[in-house]
């Protein structure tokens, strides 16, 4: 079974990611979230982001902020900070619908996204 499937089966896969990372590893940014087929973009909930509540210690989040999909994704225009970039930043996008962009590229590969958050921190 790969890491995707083991660990974040479910609905909640970005409720888990941001918890998991509640602290994140690089100027409390979260590591690039990476998918099972390849397509990786940033989710990120803190004050300083467009998510929904702003805080840090969240136990949940209704809203957080995309950024940086390495390919353009439909479900995320509407909430495009610039319509002009489909590869820009996404301000207070449901979980909901970064669980179902999650979803159709397979799943949250784990150990992609960790090597790329290791190979940042060293």
């Amino acid at each position: 079974m790969d890491n995707a499937v083991e660990h974040f089966p479910h609905e909640s896969c970005t409720a888990k990611y941001i918890q998991y990372h509640a602290i994140g590893t690089r100027k409390g940014l979260r590591p690039t979230l990476v998918c099972v087929d390849g397509f990786s973009f940033s989710v990120q909930a803190s004050k300083f982001h467009y998510c929904y509540p702003r805080t840090e210690d969240a136990l949940h989040y209704e809203t957080v902020e995309v950024g940086f999909p390495s390919e353009p994704c439909d479900e995320l225009m509407p909430y495009a900070e610039d319509p002009e970039l489909p590869c820009g930043i996404f301000g207070f996008v449901p979980v909901s619908v970064v669980e179902a962009v999650i979803r159709r590229h397979g799943g949250i590969d784990l150990s992609l996204t960790f090597s790329k958050a290791a190979s940042i921190a060293a």
